[in-house]
Formats: structure tokens, C-alpha cells, sequence
């Protein structure tokens, strides 16, 4: 399969939605970590988005909820995101192979 075209864009806030299968749950203390980093090194690792597949002009996030919630407490705006274009099997997959490798 050949890879998929990825866009980075700053995208606002309030244009980012979670995805209702994310089965990734973290501590208190993880999410703690998350708002310092972010606080101390900005956001190096933008989170992942595909174009929301039922609201126009709105974002579904695939990885990266918990940093948007972080983002979202600490009063961002903005935060950088890849966007890339997955049907609905291809995101979930790939939400579960990424909290797998990554926690």
C-alpha cells in the first residue's frame, strides 16, 4: 500500500474532536508530564487528525487526545496536527497500533 499523503497544519482547538473508540486511558501523573512538556518544550510531536467525517470543517483526532486535552487545560489555541485522510477501519487501526507502541 503505498503511504499516505500527510499535511501538518496548525489547526484551532475548537476544530479538533475526540474519537469514540479510543481506548487509551492515562494517570494523573502522565497527564501532569503531558502539560509540562508542553509547557517547557512546546508541542514537538503535533498530534494526528483526519478530516471529521460527519462535521464540516472540524477535525477527529486519531492519536493524540490526551495532549489535546492537555493543550485544551493549559488555554491553547492552536496546536500542530498531521492530517491525513483514513476511512473509519483505517483510523481505528491505526489508534490501536499507535497506543500500543506508545503507552
Amino acid at each position: 500500500m503505498p503511504p499516505k499523503e500527510i499535511q501538518r497544519k496548525l489547526i484551532p482547538i475548537e476544530q479538533l474532536l475526540p474519537n469514540p473508540w479510543n481506548p487509551n486511558k492515562t494517570s494523573t501523573r502522565v497527564d501532569e508530564a503531558n502539560r509540562e512538556s508542553i509547557g517547557t518544550h512546546g508541542f514537538i510531536i503535533p498530534i494526528v487528525v483526519r478530516p471529521h467525517p460527519t462535521h464540516k470543517n472540524f477535525f477527529q483526532v486519531v492519536d493524540g487526545e490526551h495532549r489535546l486535552e492537555a493543550a485544551q487545560e493549559m488555554g491553547l489555541d492552536s496546536i500542530p496536527a498531521e492530517v491525513v485522510n483514513l476511512n473509519d477501519i483505517e483510523a481505528k487501526k491505526f489508534t490501536i497500533i499507535a497506543n500500543e507502541t506508545r503507552g
